[in-house]
């Protein structure tokens, strides 16, 4: 099991509070989604120039397949750039994101708990009836 450093003594609310806050130190995941459009934006600048190089070099003249050669020379920087950080950042966002669910979760549990502590004790008085013994009361009772 993965050892963490959230401390297990203390109020269950305490708990709950250490585990949200250690989630919250890994959610933020909005630089992840600026990286992914930087790369995305890079990989399409690739893509770009490899198309128009295809487009030239269907013509038949020299100055076409040099500019082909060109534009095919100009489209390898964007790739080797752009796809390294647009695939790092899509699996950072991806875990990321998944701590900010969890964390979520764990806001919406300690919600849940609260409520359910603050409603813990309830008391009922119900009046009770002896016909035996010709007699009555009122009974209290406690559920916890």
């Amino acid at each position: 099991m993965k050892k963490t450093s959230v401390e297990w003594n203390g109020d269950s609310v305490q708990i709950y509070n250490n585990l949200i806050a250690e989630e919250n130190d890994d959610s933020h995941y909005g630089p992840n989604a600026a990286g992914m459009v930087i790369g995305g934006l890079l990989v399409g600048g690739g893509t770009f120039f490899s198309v128009v190089a295809v487009n030239a070099a269907s013509d038949a003249d020299w100055l076409s397949a040099v500019g082909a050669g060109l534009f095919t020379a100009a489209s390898v920087p964007f790739y080797l750039v752009g796809l390294p950080i647009f695939l790092y950042n899509t699996y950072k966002f991806a875990v990321r994101k998944g701590h900010a669910n969890r964390r979520d979760e764990y806001i919406d549990a300690l919600k849940r708990y609260k409520e359910r502590r603050e409603n813990s004790v309830q008391w009922t008085i119900v009046p009770s009836v002896d016909l035996a013994n010709a007699g009555g009361g009122l009974n209290l009772l406690v559920a916890f």
